[in-house]
């Protein structure tokens, strides 16, 4: 089995120098696509505005994803308001109850850790 392969980390001295590698690499590829049928590339054409557009989105969800999970879904106190963020709790999603024997079983098992054994 190989190895998986890690994903490089952006560090955020990185992430400002982003936007115009992204750009030059866009421009190449939309002359090489376009061919002779393009030739403005200036700064008013609409083609090139929305290539600074989607450079611009690229570069600051690569700067937003070197944030902590936390600083999104956390308040200032530490606490998640569930609701707001659209999450649930797996009680509300999975509201399984016990219903054969095993099921009780494993349902006090897991709610009374003394217990060795039990039969029902």
């Amino acid at each position: 089995m190989t190895e998986p392969l890690p994903i490089a980390i952006v560090s955020s001295e990185d992430v400002g120098s982003a936007f115009r590698p992204l750009w030059r690499q866009g421009l190449e590829i939309i002359q090489q696509l376009a061919g002779e049928r393009w030739t403005d590339y200036n700064a008013h054409d609409p083609g090139v505005t929305i290539l600074e557009q989607l450079c611009y989105t690229l570069t600051e969800s690569i700067y937003k994803s070197t944030f902590p999970v936390t600083d999104y879904l956390a308040s200032v106190d530490g606490s998640i308001d569930y609701e707001r963020q659209a999450l649930y709790r797996p009680e509300e999603i999975l509201p399984c109850r016990p219903v054969t024997s095993d099921d009780y079983r494993k349902a006090i098992f897991d709610e009374v850790p003394e217990i060795d054994d039990l039969f029902l």
